[in-house]
């Protein structure tokens, strides 16, 4: 069953769109390299904003992209208006293509599909052979501003919340990535790159987390206010970004 934080972030789509961190160009390059679609078209599922889509699209990708809450897939439609792409407003799960594709791409969103089907889902809407991509951006806080955040944290959540999924354990993700039967070829890669940007703009971004957006209200202002106070002008984030990919095993 989908967890409930999946379906929060309509409420922040606007923040949502305009400070989440993008992906480094060269993973793109890196999926169409895997992925050799000769102008075949691909599915992108949890598609949000359109963090994924507009650069496949942009690079002549025909896109199919399945985005379950309707806030988002609207801001999704506007950005991609004139490009290659079909936004439909579903859950994955009750998405039926009308065709298999050869790319699925998942942004940020895998974590969010019901484990009990995902990955079965996954592999009968692709073509044999046709890639799984999967991908997260992980925030990797330096000194000082790892500890301004757990400071405040600690203070005004602690036990009440849960924090947002570190770079470590979107790992565990390539534990059960490996042992899919559906799937073969499986690559792992990573790009390191930083984001410097306002302060405020990186509390929107917090913000815009379903860890937080889930607190009480008086709990997240609380936390936001001290965080504020203890920040400079502009902060700078290192960024790890995972790619998973593999491809559908043929059917015997």
């Amino acid at each position: 069953m989908q967890s409930p934080r999946a379906r929060v972030f309509g409420t922040v789509a606007q923040e949502y769109d305009r400070v989440r961190p993008s992906y480094p160009p060269a993973m793109f390059d890196d999926i169409l390299d895997y992925a050799r679609l000769d102008g075949a078209p691909a599915l992108d599922v949890g598609a949000g904003t359109g963090r994924a889509t507009l650069p496949l699209a942009e690079r002549g990708i025909r896109v199919s992209a399945v985005e379950p809450d309707a806030e988002m897939a609207a801001i999704l439609t506007e950005r991609v208006r004139g490009l290659p792409v079909d936004v439909t407003v579903a859950p994955f799960e009750s998405f039926a293509p009308a065709q298999p594709y050869a790319l699925l791409i998942c942004a940020q969103a895998w974590h969010w599909l019901d484990p009990a089907t995902r990955w079965q889902r996954g592999a009968a809407a692709l073509v044999d052979g046709g890639t799984l991509a999967l991908c997260w951006n992980g925030e990797v806080p330096g000194e000082p501003l790892a500890g301004h955040l757990q400071a405040a944290y600690a203070i005004h959540v602690g036990d009440r919340g849960e924090p947002p999924p570190t770079p470590a354990q979107v790992d565990e993700f390539a534990q059960e990535f490996a042992g899919q039967p559906g799937f073969t070829d499986q690559e792992t890669r990573e790009y390191q790159w930083s984001r410097r940007l306002p302060a405020e703009d990186f509390l929107a971004n917090l913000r815009t987390h379903s860890a937080f957006l889930i607190l009480d209200q008086p709990v997240r202002d609380a936390f936001f206010g001290d965080l504020a106070d203890r920040l400079d002008q502009e902060v700078t984030v290192e960024m790890i970004t995972r790619l998973f990919l593999a491809r559908r095993r043929p059917a015997a």
